[in-house]
C-alpha cells in the first residue's frame, strides 16, 4: 500500500506494518505461476511454505517501473525463466 508519508522508526515516520507493508513472495520450480507469501514472523507459516534452507535463496526486489508482486516488467519474466 503507498504512502506519501515516510515509514520506518524516526521521528517524523509512520510505523511499519509488516504484513501490510512488507510482502515476500517465494518463487520456486514447484509453484512458478503462485507465489508462497511469505510472513517472516510466522515461523509456521514458513513451514508450511516452499522454502527448502539447503537451495540457495535469491532475493528480487522490483523497481518502481514494475508492479508488485512481479510478473508485470519484464525482468520479472526472466527471472522466472
Amino acid at each position: 500500500m503507498y504512502s506519501p508519508a515516510p515509514r520506518g522508526d524516526c521521528e517524523n515516520c509512520c510505523p511499519i506494518r509488516e504484513p501490510k507493508d512488507i510482502q515476500f513472495f517465494l518463487f520456486t520450480r514447484q509453484n512458478r505461476d503462485k507465489g508462497d507469501v511469505l510472513y517472516v514472523s510466522d515461523k509456521k507459516h514458513l513451514r508450511r511454505s516452499h522454502l527448502n534452507r539447503t537451495n540457495p535463496l535469491v532475493i528480487y526486489m522490483h523497481g518502481f517501473s514494475e508492479r508488485a508482486p512481479g510478473g508485470e516488467g519484464e525482468s520479472s519474466r526472466q527471472m522466472k525463466e
